[in-house]
């Protein structure tokens, strides 16, 4: 008998709207779908409201006006706000969730740092300032994986190969999902696409 997966993320009948001059007006209209452990999911979005408005329903900052968000676990931003902090080295950066709550897995923690190491090698004990732009968006996006317990909502598409595979990479190794908001058409290394209509 095959064992039926529970999904880490559920979204079921939700619509959300805005307003525009006087007018409230759809952004998103009857979006369900589901996220399992192991999974890449690319969602695209149409305009910059789209992927605004979606990043707080799925992080649960706001609750949708129409429909249901039901999650397991902790849901972790990667946004444009995301900083390293200067004046740390990349493994200092890296491993500050596991720092500031020590009671986290063993073997998820070792994963990710094998990742770290892979990628990121020798620069692990050097300054940030050290780190080319895919390197620091593969420290942020581990930084924020060590805090996660449920999944990893990213706001922007990868912009390189590299960054998609230690995605990839991590995914596979920890089982945490991540759901990337993307604007283009140009998606072809995730596991789904949803695109909103």
């Amino acid at each position: 008998m095959t064992e039926k997966k529970e999904p880490v993320l559920q979204v079921k009948d939700v619509a959300e709207y805005a307003l525009k001059d006087t007018k409230m007006i759809p952004v998103i209209q009857d979006l369900s779908f589901s996220v399992y452990a192991g999974e890449t999911v690319s969602i695209l979005c149409r305009t910059e409201l789209d992927r605004k408005i979606l990043m707080a329903l799925l992080s649960g900052k706001r609750k949708p006006t129409v429909g249901a968000i039901r999650s397991k676990g902790k849901c972790s931003e990667m946004t444009g706000d995301t900083v390293l902090f200067p004046g740390m080295t990349v493994l200092e950066n890296i491993e500050l969730p596991a720092q500031m709550s020590p009671s986290g897995d063993g073997a998820f923690r070792e994963s990710i740092m094998k990742t770290a190491e892979d990628i990121l090698g020798e620069k692990m004990d050097k300054d940030i300032s050290v780190l080319t732009g895919e390197e620091v968006f593969i420290a942020k996006y581990l930084r924020i994986l060590m805090s996660s317990t449920g999944y990893v909502l990213i706001e922007e598409y990868p912009e390189t190969e590299e960054c998609m595979n230690a995605i990839r990479n991590t995914v596979r190794e920890t089982g945490i999902p991540v759901i990337v908001l993307a604007d283009t058409d140009d998606i072809t290394e995730t596991d789904r696409i949803i695109r909103l209509e």
